[in-house]
């Protein structure tokens, strides 16, 4: 049996426990056809797997401090790579033009480009093979290589 069959059946009677002991600010018996159909509700199923994810979210989101996998390396070393998208011209970059995905890329690509602040700057292409893994609001695991960083 899978992992994901034992956390299932692990999460059945606790889930059946808060929706008899709790969902509703009493005790109910979830045996009545009342009940039945205002548990098969999306508002019960929502404040369940709300509720439910609140909890675990400590449980299976592990913080871990970034460790760097390979050497580092310079970026002038990336190779050329085609791009079909619009592009953007910029003097700070170790590249000839910047390659954005979309245009939040784009329009921070030039609010760098005029930072006064701001030396040098790259938008990291994916030949790059740079990523960054992250959890989003949902705690589900994403991976990133859209950086812009300094060179």
């Amino acid at each position: 049996m899978s992992n994901c069959h034992l956390s299932f059946a692990a999460l059945v009677p606790k889930i059946r426990e808060f929706l008899a002991t709790r969902a509703f600010g009493e005790p109910v018996s979830l045996d009545t056809p009342t009940m039945i159909k205002a548990i098969s509700s999306n508002v019960a199923s929502y404040v369940t797997i709300t509720t439910f994810a609140k909890a675990l979210r400590s449980l299976v989101v592990e913080e871990k401090e970034p460790v760097l996998e390979i050497a580092g390396r310079p970026l002038s070393e990336t190779p050329s790579f085609p791009f079909g998208r619009p592009t953007h011209t910029a003097a700070k970059t170790v590249y000839n033009l910047v390659a954005p995905d979309n245009d939040f890329e784009r329009r921070f690509a030039v609010f760098l480009e005029d930072a006064s602040d701001v030396e040098r700057f790259a938008k990291l292409p994916s030949q790059f093979g740079f990523v960054i893994e992250y959890t989003d609001n949902a705690a589900n695991l994403r991976t990133t290589s859209r950086i812009s960083s300094p060179c």
